[in-house]
């Protein structure tokens, strides 16, 4: 980390370095990268850099006579670094993973080999081993997979609009049916120079292209991720595989018997997915490609929000804001509050100027946030008397992505006490805690619309702390770094996920989002109360409706809750395995997804609704570990967040219902509108957590790193099993907003599938 040495970067000129950065299409000395598989069996990796092509047949080939389905040529834009294997994957690499084969040719090791579709993709299949053991041997991020279509033909043209990476070839007379030789020879093993020969070349033999890579024409046929498609109509222009359902796999590349048409760099071809073909792995490196570094060598903050800096704000008035010269750092100072009816909220955020600009996002990205932490002034320095704290990543205040870390409990070192300590920040300003905020932002056209430098459809940063009820709370909640980067979305694709085990994945049909016990599901409301004080819940009507229907999900609904000045509240806590109890003493335990020390999770909630989503209140998703005390959201809305029309606009556009502009909208029975709604969360057991303690894991958390992990039974005590659980939940609030015609906002939510998916922590 660079606290204290980092240079604050002029926000203009660092975003246009780090666009430039993204387009480079400079090939010279690209990097390789060697994976070493069991028994010390090599896998050379090259990256290939970022870039845009014209994808598809050149229409004016004449006598190459390509295809229908090679139309219509279209740009497609690679917005990302990926690595591609040097070489086919050979008989003797695909041994070591662990794969098996029965190839008519078994000349040698090195031989290239083939394999169906299947056999590579499956569950526990080729590509699942090979993940397995990148994680298990520390050999970076397992996100191997096989290329998208777009990815291969990019690869193969290394640069070249041509027919061929060297160019257009001097092959004369009718290709289709000829194979007189010509420069293709110097590149490719094809039926000019392997006649009759069904056994593919080692690789290496003959010329690569500009990118480094060997065999993209001839040899073997290699597979792509994509369903065949008879044409490009609608494709993907973003490098993404096609995954429209069809009954084929595109293979590309051309083979040993094809004749030189069929070796072009836009030929398509297409195989039975249980037919057997060569292949080459991709890795998408997922790294953070970072933007902006707050280091706070100098003061940034300002009272005037049009200011470039971080402005601070209060809630309740008790609270101070200021800037530690000594320690660089943006501090939050709070005071133990008089009773537990009270609560105080306060923060720092970034102004318009210090936004991430969406356009650094696009569709192809998700947000990193890191943040260095530490807390002092505690009295009595005790564990159960630090401030709360929330991180947030949001746009205007119309979205947000929230970590909660619930560092303290009401009572005094008692086992809750315990557990928050374990998370809380350091109290070492030269060691502070790093904890890691991601947001998939849902692209709607505002935030395109809005992607420059200052423009409202960026990404805001917010730190703040919180008391609920908890007047022992006091002291100094520092932010000594904030840095913001971004990572490319592919490597939280779903075929990148862990998926070796049961424990790896959870997916919710409808069946797994009943009220299994009856105590899962509340709905109340929230009196009103004066500021700074906690109104009271009750469940005495009126209060909104949560019904369980077995075939479409559960829906949260307060359209028929009067206007008023308490809050609505549904409440809506999912099971991670079916209960045969309320104590979970018969559950099914060994499948649980639980927190480990270097993962994070992708969690997908599918909500839709067909009221109007610009009259919809809020509507919130959340996952938490730790049982309360780590907790991660995503609030969307209420319709009128503020009076500010960028909130109403966004809200709008983003909320679940009929006018919903979520491009990702799943499967939406008739009459709804809505979508998937990605939540990203990060682990609790965290090393970056406390950096001020010793020792591996076990000595930074040895309580939560006692608990039960992945794949672990029951120990007899229901409440320490669940400990690492991560256990998810929605939430209707109406109404929290503050804005004009909030009266107009009711809220109307079904949610009918969540997906949980774990993953090696990107590194950043």
């Amino acid at each position: 980390m660079s606290m204290n040495h980092a240079k604050r970067l002029n926000w203009t000129s660092s975003i246009t370095a780090l666009f430039l950065l993204l387009s480079t299409t400079a090939f010279a000395s690209l990097e390789t990268t060697t994976i070493t598989l069991p028994g010390g069996v090599p896998l050379v990796m090259v990256t290939l850099p970022p870039g845009s092509y014209q994808m598809g047949a050149n229409e004016n080939d004449g006598l190459w006579d390509y295809d229908s389905d090679e139309l219509p040529p279209h740009n497609v834009d690679i917005g990302y670094s990926f690595q591609m294997c040097k070489f086919e994957v050979t008989q003797a690499q695909l041994l070591a993973i662990g794969g098996t084969f029965d190839p008519p040719c078994r000349l040698a090791g090195e031989q290239p080999v083939g394999q169906s579709w299947n056999a590579l993709r499956e569950p526990n299949g080729v590509i699942d081993k090979l993940n397995d053991y990148i994680t298990s041997s520390g050999q970076g991020s397992a996100n191997f997979r096989l290329p998208s279509e777009a990815e291969w033909e990019y690869a193969c043209r290394a640069g070249s609009q041509m027919r061929f990476c060297f160019g257009n070839s001097s092959c004369s007379g009718n290709v289709t049916i000829r194979c007189s030789s010509c420069e293709l020879t110097d590149y490719a093993w094809y039926c000019a120079n392997a006649p009759g020969d069904p056994c593919a070349r080692p690789g290496g033999l003959k010329l690569p292209n500009a990118f480094g890579l060997y065999d993209m024409h001839g040899n073997n046929a290699e597979w792509c991720e994509d369903w065949y498609q008879l044409s490009y109509n609608g494709a993907p222009t973003n490098g993404k595989a096609w995954l429209s359902p069809g009954s084929y796999k595109v293979v590309r590349g051309g083979s040993l018997t094809s004749h030189p048409r069929l070796c072009r760099s836009a030929n398509r071809k297409y195989l039975l997915p249980d037919s057997r073909a060569g292949f080459r792995f991709v890795r998408t490196p997922a790294a953070v490609l970072p933007a902006q570094n707050d280091g706070f060598t100098t003061d940034v903050t300002t009272s005037n929000p049009t200011s470039p800096g971080w402005s601070y704000y209060d809630s309740a008035g008790t609270n101070a804001g200021s800037y530690d010269s000594t320690h660089t750092a943006l501090q939050i100072n709070q005071t133990a509050l008089s009773n537990t009816s009270t609560f105080n909220v306060s923060g720092w955020t970034t102004n318009l100027s210090d936004w991430l600009p969406y356009g650094f996002v696009g569709t192809e990205n998700v947000v990193r946030a890191k943040n260095y932490i530490f807390a002092s002034g505690q009295s009595p320095d005790l564990p159960n008397v630090i401030p709360n704290f929330r991180l947030k990543l949001q746009n205007a205040s119309a979205a947000a992505a929230v970590l909660e870390v619930l560092a303290v409990n009401s009572a005094a070192n008692d086992i809750e006490d315990q557990r928050g300590a374990e998370i809380q920040p350091s109290r070492d300003p030269a060691k502070p805690s790093l904890y890691r905020v991601d947001y998939n932002p849902v692209d709607i056209p505002y935030l395109a619309s809005n992607a420059g430098p200052q423009g409202f459809g960026g990404i805001q940063r917010t730190i703040e702390a919180y008391t609920l009820g908890l007047p022992q709370s006091n002291g100094n909640i520092s932010l000594a770094e904030s840095n913001i980067g971004v990572y490319p979305a592919l490597a939280l694709a779903d075929s990148a996920a862990l998926n070796n085990a049961v424990f790896r994945t959870k997916i919710y049909g409808v069946a797994d989002l009943q009220n299994f016990n009856g105590t899962e599901y509340e709905a109340y409301r929230l009196t009103s109360a004066p500021a700074g004080q906690l109104g009271s819940k009750t469940f005495s009507p009126p209060v909104p409706v949560i019904t369980y229907d077995a075939s479409t999900g559960v829906t949260m609904d307060s359209t028929g809750y009067p206007a008023s000045a308490d809050l609505a509240v549904c409440s809506l806590n999912f099971s991670p395995v079916s209960k045969a109890a309320a104590n979970w003493a018969d559950s099914d335990y060994q499948s649980l997804v639980r927190v480990e020390n270097g993962k994070q999770y992708k969690i997908r909630f599918h909500i839709v609704s067909s009221r109007a989503s610009n009259v919809q209140s809020l509507v919130q998703v959340r996952a938490r570990s730790n049982r309360f005390l780590w907790a991660m959201k995503q609030e969307i809305g209420g319709a009128f967040p503020t009076n500010n029309a960028v909130n109403i606009a966004i809200a709008g556009q983003l909320l679940p219902g009929i006018g919903c502009q979520n491009p990702n909208p799943g499967t939406l029975p008739p009459g709804t509108g809505g979508g998937w709604y990605t939540l990203i969360f990060h682990s609790p057991l965290s090393s970056d957590i406390r950096p001020d303690v010793a020792g591996d894991i076990s000595a930074k958390m040895p309580y939560l790193s006692s608990r039960p992990g992945p794949g672990d039974g029951p120990t007899g005590n229901a409440t320490s099993d669940l400990r690492r659980a991560i256990l998810v939940g929605a939430d209707l609030i109406d109404t929290w907003s503050r804005g004009a015609n909030a009266n107009l906002e009711a809220g109307l939510f079904t949610v009918d599938g969540i997906e949980v998916r774990s993953y090696n922590l990107i590194p950043d």
